[in-house]
C-alpha cells in the first residue's frame, strides 16, 4: 500500500508521515506514538533523551531564545524493522517543538539531483529536516555519485551548526564497514539507532495489527497459523528477508484470500480464517516430541542426560525471569568434542530444536561451517564473511566443525580476524544466537587456550565417546531398516564380528557412525552382485542382506593369507638370520590368534623394531613385507609403511614439532611408521627440535598402543646410542633384527637378479667376472658400503659401458636382438672401483 500526497500528488511509503516530495504532513500527530514503535526499551530510552532535548529547546525557541543543539542522527536497519517510522516520528517530534519548518526526504536514487546544484538545494532545507534514505547505496563502489557528495554535504554540515538536522537512513551492509573506518562522523552524527532485526513475535504484532486497522480480526485457528507463517518465512530468510514489509504483506494477502472467500459464497463477518492464511508454514514440535527423539538416539547416554538437565534450567530460570519482567539471556555457547562420526552435528540439530520449543531460540536452524566459510583469501574479506554466516545464524545455532582450524599458527591473521569477529558478535548479538564449537578434544582445548575471549565465552563442555562395537551394530540395523532392508540371523552374527572388529582396530580417524554408513552402502552393492545372478529370487531376498554381503563389504578383495604373506620373504637373497627371525615371529603371533578364537585372551600387536644395518641390507623391503605378515593376521587393519626420516618429523620453530610427528603418525595408523637414521632425531642437544619428536612419538605409541608398529632403523653403533639416551626407548622397542652386509656370493645373486628382470642375459664366464668384482668390492668395503644399492649403481655402470660398446657396433651395422639383450666380460672388467 502507499499514500499519495494531496498537494503535490507523489506516491509515498504508506508508513511516511511526510510526503518525501514537498514535506507536507501526510498524517496527523495522533498516528504515531512512541509506544506503537515496535522497537527495543534500549533505544526508546535514547528516543525519549532526544525527546526531552527537543522540548526543552522548544520551551527556550518560545522565550525568545535561540538555542542550537545538534540532533544529526543514523538509522541502521534491515529491511522492514521499522527506520522510516523512527525517522518520521522523530521528525514529529522536531516539528511539534517548533524546531523544524518542514521535512525534505531525499532517496539515495534520486540524490544525484539534489547534488548537481548541492549549494543551493542545501541552502533549501535550512531551518528544517533533511532525510536521506538507502545511504548504504551511496556508500558503494557501483555508485555513480557516493562518497564524494557526502563528503561534500559533511563538510557544508561541519559549517552549518547543526542547521538543517540531517539523517541518515540506510541497511547495515556497507553502511556499517564506512562508519567504521570514518570514526570522526560520530562527531557529525551523535545519536546512532540501531534497529535489531523483529522477531516472530513482533511480526506477528505488526501483521494482526494492519488485519485490524482494516477493520478484521483474527480467530484461533487464524491466530496459530499466521504465527506459523511468520515462523517458516524467518526460518527461510536470507539477508533480504523485509521482516515488518513482509508482515504487512501476509496481512493483506490474508485479507484478500478473505475477500476470494466472500466472493465465493462465505459469511461476510470480518473475520479471518486458517484457510486465508495461505502459503507453508512451520512445523510446532512440542518439548515433549523433541525429546523423545533424544531418548531414541543410540549410545550418547551421558549427553542425553546433560542436554536434559540444561533444559530442566533453563525452563526455570526462563520462568523466574518472566515473573520478575526481566529479559532471559542465558549464555548457552558451548564446546562439543569426539570423534569424527560420533552425532556432534546431530545433536547441534537437536540443541536448536529444543531451545527453539522452550522459547530460548527464535528459529533454531543450525548454520554449519568450518575454515572456508569464515577465513578469506585477501586483506579485509574475512570480518564481512565471518559476518556474513553470523547474520544467516541469528535465531539460530552457529556451528563450527574443526574451530582449532582458525588458528594455524602465530603468523595466522586471517584466522585470527575471524574469531575477533565472532567474538564481537558472541557480545553484540547476546541471547539471539548460540555458537558451537566442535572437534577432537586436545585441539579443541589447544584452540580455547590460544584466547583468553574464548575461554570465558564457552563455558559449557559435552563429550560424545567413540560408539562401542554394540551401539554401531545397533545403529546398521536402524540404517538397515530405514532403507527397507532385513538382516538374518547368520548376517547378524557376521555383523557383530565385523563391529567388533572395526572397533578393536579403529584410530584417530575412525569415523564411528559413518563407517557403519559406509558398511551398508557396501552391503548393499554386495547383495546387488549376488542376487543378480539368480533372477528367479523372492521378494523377502529383494532385501535380505547376509552375512556373505556383510563379510565382502568389511574385506573387499579376498583376504591374503599368511602363507602369501610370507612367499616374498622367502625370495630375497640372503638374509638367512633376518628371515628366521621373522618366521618365528609370525608363527608366535600366529599361536596366539588360534588361543583367542577358542576363547583365550586376545594379544594386542604391541611389537616394535629395531632393525640395525648397514644400507642396502634390505630393511625397508622387511619392513613391507612385516605389514603385509600383521595384516594377513588381523594385527593390522592395513598393513601400509609410512617411510620417514628426521625432516619428517622435526618442524623448524617452537611449537611445530609435535604437530608435525602426530601427522605422521596419524598417516601411519593400521600400518607400520618406518623411520630410518633414527638416531638423527637425538643429536642435537637438549633444546633439539628432535627430542620433543621422540617424546611425542612415545606418547602415541602409548596411547595408541596395538594401532600401528614403529621400526626405527640405521647403522648398528649409532642405533644402541640413541636407544641409550632415552628410557622410554629401550623399553618399548623390544624387537632387535640385525641385518649382515651381504656376501660376495649374495652381490652376485643380486646383480644376476637385475639382470633377468631387465630381460637380458650373461655371455659365459661373465658371471664369474661379476663374482669378482663383488669379491673385489666386498674387501673394500667400509662404513659407507651400500649393499644391494651399490650392486645397483654396479649394475646401471654395466649397462652404461654396454651401450657405449653397441654404439660402436651400430655405426658397421645393426646388432642383432640376442647381442642387443647380452652383457658381456668387457661391459664387466670395465668397471673401476
Amino acid at each position: 500500500m502507499s499514500i499519495t500526497c494531496n498537494n503535490c500528488h507523489t506516491i509515498n511509503r504508506d508508513s511516511a508521515i511526510y510526503c518525501k516530495h514537498c514535506g507536507v504532513r501526510l498524517k496527523s500527530l495522533s498516528v504515531v506514538k512512541l509506544s506503537e514503535l515496535i522497537i527495543p526499551d534500549s533505544i526508546k530510552e535514547k528516543v525519549n533523551h532526544v525527546m526531552e532535548i527537543a522540548k526543552g529547546l522548544g520551551e527556550r525557541k518560545k522565550r525568545g531564545y535561540n538555542i542550537t543543539l545538534c540532533l544529526n542522527s543514523i538509522i541502521i536497519g534491515k529491511a522492514g524493522t521499522g527506520k522510516t517510522k523512527l525517522a518520521n516520528y522523530l521528525a514529529t517530534v522536531f516539528q511539534e517543538n517548533g524546531l523544524i519548518k518542514d521535512i525534505t526526504t531525499i532517496e539515495a536514487v534520486d540524490y544525484n539531483r539534489f547534488a548537481k546544484d548541492f549549494e543551493q538545494n542545501f541552502q533549501k532545507t535550512k531551518g528544517g529536516l533533511l532525510i536521506i534514505n538507502d545511504v548504504q547505496k551511496l556508500i558503494s563502489s557501483n555508485s555513480p555519485i557516493g562518497i564524494d557528495s557526502l563528503d561534500k554535504l559533511f563538510t557544508e554540515m561541519r559549517k552549518s551548526n547543526g542547521d538543517p538536522i540531517v539523517f541518515l537512513v540506510g541497511l547495515p551492509d556497507g553502511f556499517d564497514d564506512y562508519l567504521k573506518v570514518n570514526p570522526r562522523l560520530n562527531e557529525l552524527f551523535p545519536y546512532k539507532f540501531t534497529l535489531p532485526d523483529l522477531s516472530v513475535e513482533q511480526l506477528y504484532l505488526i501483521a494482526e495489527g494492519r488485519i485490524r486497522e482494516q477493520g478484521f480480526e483474527l480467530d484461533s485457528s487464524a491466530q496459530d497459523r499466521l504465527k506459523r507463517r511468520l515462523i517458516y518465512l524467518t526460518k527461510v530468510s536470507d539477508k533480504s528477508f523485509a521482516y515488518g514489509h513482509t508482515a504487512i504483506r501476509e496481512a493483506e494477502e490474508a485479507i484478500k484470500n478473505y475477500f476470494i472467500r466472500v466472493m465465493n459464497g462465505a459469511n461476510d463477518d470480518q473475520i479471518i480464517k486458517s484457510e486465508d492464511i495461505i502459503g507453508e508454514v512451520a512445523e510446532v514440535r512440542s518439548l515433549e516430541d523433541i525429546m523423545s527423539e533424544l531418548d531414541d538416539f543410540i549410545g550418547m547416554d551421558d549427553i542425553k542426560k546433560e542436554i536434559k538437565d540444561l533444559v530442566a534450567t533453563l525452563t526455570i530460570q526462563k520462568k523466574r525471569a518472566e515473573q520478575g519482567n526481566q529479559v532471559f539471556i542465558p549464555n548457552l555457547h558451548m564446546v562439543l568434542t569426539g570423534s569424527p562420526g560420533t552425532g556432534k552435528t546431530t545433536i547441534a540439530r537437536k540443541l536448536g530444536e529444543i531451545l527453539e520449543a522452550i522459547g530460548i531460540l527464535e528459529k533454531g536452524h543450525v548454520v554449519e561451517v568450518d575454515r572456508k566459510d569464515l577465513v578469506a583469501e585477501y586483506v579485509g574479506q574475512t570480518a564481512p564473511k565471518t559476518n556474513s554466516k553470523i547474520d544467516e545464524a541469528i535465531g539460530g545455532i552457529l556451528f563450527i566443525d574443526e574451530a582449532y582450524t582458525l588458528i594455524q599458527g602465530d603468523h595466522d591473521s586471517f584466522g585470527k580476524e575471524a574469531i575477533d569477529t565472532l567474538l564481537k558478535r558472541m557480545e553484540d548479538d547476546r541471547g539471539k544466537f548460540v555458537v558451537i564449537v566442535a572437534g577432537y578434544p586436545n585441539e579443541m582445548q589447544n584452540f580455547l587456550d590460544s584466547n583468553p575471549g574464548l575461554k570465558s565465552r564457552f563455558t559449557r563442555f559435552f563429550h560424545l565417546p567413540d560408539y562401542t562395537a554394540e551401539e554401531l551394530f545397533l545403529i546398521f540395523k536402524k540404517m538397515a531398516h530405514k532403507q527397507g532392508y532385513k538382516i538374518d540371523e547368520n548376517a547378524e552374527e557376521e555383523l557383530r564380528r565385523v563391529c567388533e572388529d572395526m572397533v578393536s582396530k579403529k584410530d584417530r580417524n575412525f569415523a564411528n557412525a559413518r563407517e557403519v554408513r559406509n558398511l551398508l552402502e557396501n552391503c548393499i552393492i554386495y547383495q546387488s552382485k549376488r542376487i543378480i545372478k539368480h533372477p528367479e529370487i523372492s521378494e523377502d531376498e529383494l532385501s535380505l542382506i547376509s552375512a556373505e554381503d556383510i563379510r565382502s563389504a568389511y574385506v573387499g578383495e579376498a583376504p591374503i593369507s599368511l602363507e602369501d604373506a610370507l612367499a616374498p620373504l622367502d625370495k630375497l637373497i640372503g638374509l638367512k638370520q633376518v628371515k628366521e627371525e621373522i618366521k618365528r615371529l609370525a608363527d608366535y603371533l600366529k599361536v596366539e590368534q588360534m588361543r583367542a578364537t577358542i576363547g583365550g585372551q586376545k594379544t594386542p600387536l604391541n611389537i616394535h623394531f629395531v632393525f640395525y644395518g648397514n644400507p642396502g641390507t634390505g630393511k625397508t623391503t622387511v619392513a613391507r613385507i612385516l605389514g603385509g605378515i600383521f595384516k594377513a593376521l588381523g594385527l593390522l587393519s592395513k598393513g601400509h609403511v609410512v617411510e620417514v626420516d628426521r625432516k619428517d618429523l622435526v618442524g623448524e620453530y617452537v611449537g611445530q614439532t609435535a604437530p608435525k610427528t602426530n601427522k605422521v603418525i596419524d598417516k601411519a595408523i593400521g600400518g607400520i611408521l618406518f623411520i630410518d637414521e633414527a638416531y638423527t632425531l637425538s643429536r642435537g642437544g637438549a633444546s633439539d627440535f628432535g627430542r620433543e619428536a621422540i617424546d611425542t612419538l612415545l606418547k602415541r605409541m602409548e596411547d595408541d598402543r596395538g594401532k600401528f608398529v614403529v621400526i626405527v632403523a640405521g647403522y648398528p653403533n649409532e642405533m644402541k646410542q640413541f636407544l641409550d639416551t632415552n628410557p622410554g626407548l629401550s623399553s618399548r622397542f623390544t624387537k632387535h633384527i640385525f641385518f649382515e652386509d651381504y656376501n660376495p656370493e649374495e652381490l652376485t645373486a643380486i646383480f644376476i637378479y637385475m639382470v633377468k628382470s631387465k630381460n637380458l642375459t650373461l655371455e659365459p664366464d661373465a658371471e664369474q667376472a661379476v663374482y669378482n668384482l663383488m669379491e673385489q668390492i666386498s674387501q673394500k668395503r667400509d662404513k659407507n658400503f651400500a649393499n644391494g644399492r651399490t650392486v645397483r649403481n654396479i649394475f646401471e655402470q654395466v649397462l652404461q659401458n654396454q651401450a657405449e660398446r653397441l654404439a660402436q657396433l651400430a655405426k658397421e651395422s645393426n646388432p642383432s636382438p640376442e647381442v642387443l639383450n647380452t652383457i658381456t666380460i668387457d661391459d664387466i672388467v670395465k668397471i673401476k672401483l
